[in-house]
């Protein structure tokens, strides 16, 4: 599939105005095919909003424009938000803040910050002022980070794109406290979909942090450059409300799924994703839950102590909803995790066992 990062083919002995001409006629048909397919996979999104028949709030906490290294004005990534489906987009540019101004008072846009603090990157929703790392443990700037923003969290936690991270810097995240969020799904580079393998390693750290105790939030950020990536994945709260106070709000909570396309629900004996429950050894807990697709559902399963509990293969149903009972075996947590037809995935929040 081509690629809106490559340049055209390039003939040899092509003069320079013509390379020119055809690198700009390559670049309007790519960009053509891209805003097409974001409008196809936000009619999907559309057709599974109202097969799921639950409230939410979609939202990409991780964009960039023009403020940082974007491709893309404000207005153009919110116009783009909205052609994918998108209720609220945030600019969380690197190393930047002035964004604010051009955001402030904009439908259905919000800002931030994501500046690189040592061994990661940090993500800022909403802050006050602007964080300058001082780079002396991440661990430090990130306390730094939560005094200036009412949400932060830790982007591509083990990698993006070409990088990947060594144990060494993923290591760093058992120092951020007792909770935290993190991407488990970045779409940085990349368009239809945006799981790859450094998100299968950011999901097996998720559980690795989780049942050492750390209650850690996931979330799913396009990473875009280009307007068009927008929508490759996102977060969402289980409310309509597209403001940044109530999103904010949300997942600190912790109650929120990360997403490339399906939605989802789930409650433990009556608790919502994020929230915690009282179990006793051996007891029976009924887990209830809702999943959408509108191009169909493959598989959805629940996994505990990064443990798989139980898988249930869907048959490409469109909207699964059912109870399922466990016994209760001493787990820190349970989550659900989604698959769609075409391999698109989805994670809920953890509900947490004390």
């Amino acid at each position: 599939m081509p690629s809106i990062y490559q340049k055209s083919p390039k003939p040899l002995n092509t003069p320079k105005k013509k390379q020119a001409f055809l690198d700009r006629q390559w670049m309007k048909a790519m960009r053509d095919w891209l805003a097409a397919e974001q409008c196809e996979k936000a009619e999907r999104l559309r057709a599974t909003r109202e097969l799921f028949g639950e409230p939410v709030t979609i939202f990409d906490p991780h964009t960039h424009s023009d403020y940082s290294d974007g491709r893309a004005t404000i207005a153009q990534n919110r116009d783009a938000g909205l052609r994918a489906g998108i209720d609220v987009v945030f600019a969380a540019d690197h190393n930047s803040l002035t964004q604010k101004r051009s955001v402030k008072g904009v439908p259905s846009m919000s800002w931030g910050q994501e500046p690189q603090a040592g061994n990661h990157h940090i993500g800022l929703l909403h802050n006050s002022r602007r964080l300058y790392p001082r780079k002396d443990g991440t661990e430090k700037d990130f306390d730094r980070a939560r005094k200036l923003a009412p949400f932060t969290w830790i982007p591509h936690p083990a990698g993006w794109f070409t990088k990947d991270y060594s144990e060494e810097r993923k290591n760093d995240l058992w120092k951020l406290g007792p909770a935290f969020a993190m991407e488990v799904i970045n779409g940085a580079k990349r368009i239809h979909r945006a799981f790859e393998r450094h998100d299968a390693e950011a999901v097996e750290l998720w559980d690795r942090l989780l049942t050492d105790s750390i209650r850690v939030t996931p979330l799913a950020g396009s990473d875009a450059h280009l307007p068009e990536a927008i929508g490759n994945c996102w977060t969402a709260i289980p409310k309509e409300d597209a403001t940044a106070e109530s999103i904010i709000a949300y997942l600190n909570n912790g109650r929120c799924l990360a997403s490339e396309s399906p939605l989802l629900t789930m409650e433990v004996n009556g608790q919502p994703m994020g929230n915690s429950i009282d179990a006793a050894e051996n007891q029976k807990l009924r887990v209830k839950y809702r999943v959408a697709d509108a191009a169909g559902l493959q598989s959805l399963g629940f996994v505990a102590d990064g443990i798989s509990l139980q898988k249930i293969y869907t048959h490409d149903q469109p909207l699964v909803e059912d109870e399922w009972e466990f016994t209760y075996a001493g787990q820190n947590y349970i989550r659900l995790e989604v698959r769609a037809c075409d391999d698109l995935r989805a994670f809920s929040a953890p509900v947490y066992f004390d």
